[in-house]
């Protein structure tokens, strides 16, 4: 059971584009455990948690930022993910995020 939680600043989606944000995300964790994303039993057992920071909250290298980057965590059963399915995963996320937020200048995008 994969637990998926996802940490923006406020504003940064619009509650449509959160909606399909989140699906493409947990959709992307499914498949990298192997599992169908389509199955609704594999979906009963993928929990995702999206929470807004308030904008002035989010500080990076002791700067506070107006453009945060994304917090993503997944966390696995053990063994669910081998080191080339982690791998994936972290391209796929990478991928998402640069489609929906956008690549950085000189940092990461997310996290």
């Amino acid at each position: 059971m994969p637990f998926i939680r996802v940490t923006t600043q406020e504003g940064t989606f619009d509650k449509a584009t959160q909606n399909k944000f989140m699906k493409e995300i947990t959709d992307a964790v499914l498949t990298a455990e192997g599992a169908n994303p389509e199955d609704s039993g594999a979906q009963s057992l993928a929990w995702a948690y999206y929470t807004e920071q308030r904008k002035g909250d989010i500080y990076i290298g002791k700067q506070n930022i107006d453009n945060a980057p994304v917090l993503i965590r997944v966390t696995t059963p053990k063994g669910a993910l081998n080191h080339a399915a982690n791998n994936a995963l972290a391209k796929s996320i990478n991928a998402i995020v640069n489609d929906f937020a956008g690549a950085y200048e000189n940092r990461l995008n997310h996290w």
